[in-house]
């Protein structure tokens, strides 16, 4: 009994440094994502047991902090990652498009669970540029349009009920990157619902284009870009015409090769 409570203590005693902790975390969830693909078990059942997974991970790094409201704020993000990633194991027919997007998927959890101190003070969020966040909000933006965007032309959802899901997932999304950031106050709601609003509207235009839903998602991810980068730069005070046209160049041109590799 002596030699079992010895044994058991060291257990308790033995602690992984963050970064130890994250890349267990992320091959975990990677050999879940992989399950998954190969339906070794009932899709459904590998999708909900990576959610859960997922927050059990994220209360093993979190410890006692994790019932907070700051912590449940946090799970956003990448558990709406986690499900539209889910979703397009299950949509996608390339096995090598979705392998890319599993481990691109891996890597974005493992910088979510290496970086978890968010948000950081006011006088930090200011000088830090979040590339590592902006990453994980664009292929969670992608992912979930894509979602919605293989909801109304592979399953026929009502269009009013896609609708829903545009505007509640880009609000969130949106929140989470301000929040990250840590602003506050009311700028946070406001620019939230504009940008919804205005991904709304595209959604509604692009759904009478009979075209691939990559492309389309792909665009939205690109009015991200360009809405979030504009917004970072007022936010900032950095706000100058110069860096408006520099971003303005980009979306263009990426907005064109979307397009024009776009079969019609």
């Amino acid at each position: 009994m002596k030699i079992l409570a010895a044994c058991c203590e060291d257990i308790h005693m033995l602690r992984f440094s963050r970064p130890i902790k994250s890349i267990i975390a992320s091959i975990l969830l990677l050999v879940i994502f992989e399950l998954t693909f190969y339906r070794i078990l009932s899709f459904y059942l590998l999708a909900l047991g990576s959610i859960i997974l997922f927050v059990l991970l994220f209360a093993w790094l979190e410890k006692k902090s994790f019932i907070s409201s700051e912590s449940l704020i946090k799970l956003l993000l990448p558990l709406i990652l986690l499900i539209s990633l889910d979703a397009f194991i299950f949509f996608e027919s390339s096995p090598i498009f979705i392998h890319l997007v599993i481990i691109l998927s891996t890597f974005c959890f493992y910088l979510f669970f290496s970086r978890m101190k968010i948000p950081l003070p006011k006088e930090e969020s200011v000088i830090v540029t979040y590339y590592w966040l902006d990453l994980i909000s664009f292929l969670t933006a992608f992912l979930y349009f894509l979602f919605v965007q293989n909801l109304l032309f592979v399953k026929n959802f009502p269009i009013w009920f896609l609708m829903i899901l545009v505007t509640l997932g880009a609000y969130l999304i949106f929140f989470y990157v301000l929040w990250a950031r840590s602003k506050e106050g009311r700028i946070v709601p406001v620019f939230s619902s504009l940008f919804a609003l205005i991904l709304l509207e595209t959604f509604l235009m692009m759904s009478f284009w009979n075209i691939d839903p990559v492309p389309k998602s792909l665009l939205m991810v690109v009015l991200l870009y360009f809405y979030l980068g504009v917004l970072d730069l007022k936010l900032r005070g950095e706000l100058t015409g110069k860096k408006v046209i520099e971003y303005l160049l980009i979306s263009i041109i990426a907005s064109l090769i979307i397009i024009l590799t776009v079969r019609w």
